[in-house]
């Protein structure tokens, strides 16, 4: 996640006026500190947002931290701090508020002014002991932050090197002096940001080394080997030398559809950078009196003029940016040839394949040898990832994983992420790309069948979470159309699943099409398939026919079924076939009542396909109807079926009707059914004139019988 810059051509939000306001009015309070926290965010007003999954994961810690759970906050000041921090941030308003803005200096400022309330009231703190304690708390909670983000994927660089000046800021050349009273053992050795600096070469004081290290399998020996021999040369002087070389890396104006995206990165790397030179002066502040010559040897600043760049005051010609691809010769870099990529086991389980895989890349960078970065770190980046990711996949089959115990959907472990986050940060891998990467793997793995569906809603909630932060206007041109890619081949792969998920027609359910809907509405929605030429409506035309020749299929299959049953009455198949037919359009109406993708109306497309064929055995079946409902006073096919088979039919011509108002149909309903009627008319009458002859008959014999009792009474 990256803030947007301010624009200076028009007045400022009501928002960021309200941030700053209260930025100022804090750092009014703590002015007398000793170190002014409007000194700490002097660079950083416009503030950094952090991740939502932040303020979950810092909950998690205060509370441990509160009930004594976490060591390495053990200090009795700091545990009283952070339990009533821990309260506040308990408290709904601070939820709601933290959800509104997510800037992290107010967050920082929100425990600072809880540390003063409690500093001050401390016994033991006398005099101006309450500020010396006051920076050290700010320190102890930024990285309780950096902490909680290392258990978060896909971190802005910028929130990690802001929180990092923030540290170096904090931290004094010496011990920091504490008069809190409290005999604790974490109070004059806290492992915290106020302690002098001393670095180790020994890998095992590197969590990151070592994480390396278990990921490609290697020997700690064999990684110390590599560190003590890199540590010649990998130096901060020679980062700063690569950073002042005036390089166009990783983007020039040509990577942008736009100046306005172009200025936006601009200024976003150059605060990036700035931020993170001033972290390694404070912690080297020999740094500051180095010259550039000092920092490389000659071989590697053999280039003549260095081209211009948002880095440099000098303009020339520049090379081809970081996605460039070329032909020129890549000379030998400290990161491509010496390091631990070359020594195999580069991956969990293809230990040689990847410097070669890598080598053979046609994303060659051209013309730059930093020491610190690989000469193609989107490639080595994705590389990388990917072995991540394999690995905790593997961890997450191993034994020691129960079948009921519950895994990230993310995959990642947090070892992981923080290793990630790291190099991303420092081989200036953009959020665009590396959320796009990370879709892009996840995509493959579940192509695989080695990761679940539910894989994909979640790196695709990184993409919107990246876009929610900067337009993709503002993306470099070629993570657009990196994104665009892999969007389309998500499009064919769920359109797929789709097309063979409609063959359960007309049994289907929403859930059996949902988490495809989902996937696919969201790429549709981006708009980006056109950048894939990806033709949709052809696509969408090619599911409809599915449905078509699933409605079919489904409606042969039924009749032959009905036909087969024994019996002589031949409508009764076909009121039975009416009915099935209205009861699926009403089951799938109720089910679907929208278009799925805008475009597929299954209701809609099952009638224009099933009520034609109904139809058309119905004329098939004329002759034998009329014939079977004449052959004698109780003929096979009653009259009744066919009054009922003429209402079913009416309904299914009105169903046709509603739901395929574009649809042609040509039945003449009153001629096929004409002659049953005048049939039924003569046979009405008649019997009409039978029943009207038995009841004269019935009468006059009445009438005899009557006469002959009279004429006896009166003899």
């Amino acid at each position: 996640m990256q803030p947007k810059p301010a624009e200076p051509a028009q007045p400022e939000p009501e928002r960021e006026r309200d941030y700053s306001a209260r930025i100022h009015g804090a750092i009014s309070s703590y002015s007398n500190s000793i170190l002014s926290i409007g000194e700490l965010f002097r660079d950083g007003q416009k503030g950094v947002r952090f991740p939502k999954d932040l303020i979950k994961g810092l909950e998690q810690k205060l509370q441990d931290i509160a009930m004594g759970k976490d060591p390495a906050y053990s200090d009795q000041l700091i545990r009283r701090t952070m339990a009533v921090f821990y309260g506040q941030v308990k408290d709904e308003s601070f939820r709601k508020q933290m959800k509104e803005n997510r800037k992290i200096e107010e967050l920082i400022l929100m425990f600072a002014t809880n540390a003063t309330n409690v500093l001050r009231k401390e016994p033991s703190l006398a005099g101006d002991g309450w500020k010396v304690e006051l920076n050290n708390h700010i320190a102890q909670f930024i990285r309780l932050l950096r902490d909680c983000l290392r258990h978060i994927s896909h971190v802005s660089p910028e929130l990690t090197a802001r929180l990092d000046m923030y540290t170096t800021k904090l931290a004094p050349a010496q011990q920091a002096y504490s008069d809190s009273g409290y005999d604790s053992a974490s109070t004059s050795n806290r492992d915290s940001v106020s302690s002098t600096r001393r670095f180790s070469t020994q890998v095992n004081d590197m969590p990151l080394v070592l994480t390396a290290a278990r990921l490609f399998k290697l020997a700690d020996s064999v990684v110390q080997k590599e560190v003590d021999d890199m540590s010649k040369y990998c130096t901060e002087k020679t980062c700063l030398k690569n950073i002042n070389a005036g390089a166009p890396f990783p983007m020039r104006r040509e990577d942008f559809d736009n100046e306005a995206a172009w200025q936006y990165w601009r200024t976003l790397e150059t605060s990036h950078l700035s931020q993170l030179m001033v972290v390694m002066v404070q912690f080297n502040p020999e740094l500051a009196k180095s010259t550039p010559s000092e920092a490389l040897p000659a071989t590697q600043g053999s280039n003549g003029g260095r081209p211009g760049s948002i880095y440099s005051q000098y303009t020339s010609n520049r090379p081809d940016s970081f996605y460039a691809s070329g032909s020129a010769q890549r000379h030998t870099s400290i990161s491509s040839r010496h390091s631990i990529h070359s020594l195999g086991g580069f991956g969990p389980s293809d230990p040689d394949g990847v410097p070669d895989a890598l080598e053979g890349d046609d994303e060659i960078q051209v013309g730059f040898h930093f020491t610190f970065i690989p000469p193609n770190p989107r490639k080595y980046y994705k590389r990388l990832l990917e072995y991540c990711i394999t690995a905790d996949l593997e961890a997450m089959l191993s034994p020691a994983v129960g079948d009921d115990d519950e895994v990230s959907l993310g995959i990642l472990s947090s070892a992981h992420i923080e290793l990630i986050n790291e190099v991303a940060l420092r081989w200036r891998i953009g959020q665009p790309y590396r959320v796009a990467c990370f879709l892009d793997i996840v995509r493959q793995f579940y192509e695989r069948n080695e990761v679940p569906l539910e894989c994909v809603p979640e790196a695709l909630q990184n993409i919107t979470r990246v876009t929610n932060e900067v337009e993709i206007e503002k993306w470099p041109k070629q993570d657009v159309d990196y994104l665009a890619t892999i969007y389309g081949n998500l499009f064919s792969t769920f359109l797929s699943h789709l097309y063979h998920t409609l063959d359960g027609l007309p049994q289907i359910k929403p859930s059996d099409l949902a988490p495809y809907l989902s996937i696919l509405e969201i790429v549709r929605d981006s708009g980006l398939l056109e950048r894939y030429d990806v033709d949709v409506s052809q696509r969408i035309a090619e599911i409809q026919n599915q449905v078509r020749d699933v409605s079919a299929r489904f409606y042969s299959l039924k009749l032959q079924e009905l036909q087969s049953a024994p019996g002589v009455n031949r409508a009764l198949p076909l009121l039975l076939m009416t009915d099935e037919v209205e009861k699926n359009a009403k089951l799938l109406d109720k089910r679907f009542p929208e278009p799925l993708l805008g475009h597929l109306d299954i209701v809609s497309l099952m009638l224009e396909v099933q009520i034609p064929h109904f139809l058309m055995d119905l004329d098939d079946s004329k002759r034998k109807l009329f014939e079977d409902s004449m052959n004698g006073p109780t003929p096979d096919v009653p009259i009744q079926d066919i009054f009922a088979l003429y209402r079913r039919t009416k309904t299914l011509l009105g169903m046709y009707k509603a739901f395929c108002p574009n649809g042609e149909i040509t039945f003449d309903l009153g001629g096929f059914f004409e002659p049953y009627v005048r049939q039924w008319l003569l046979n009405t009458d008649n019997k009409t004139t039978q029943w009207v002859q038995a009841v004269r008959r019935s009468d006059y014999s009445l009438l005899r019988c009557r006469i002959s009792k009279k004429l006896m009474h009166c003899t």
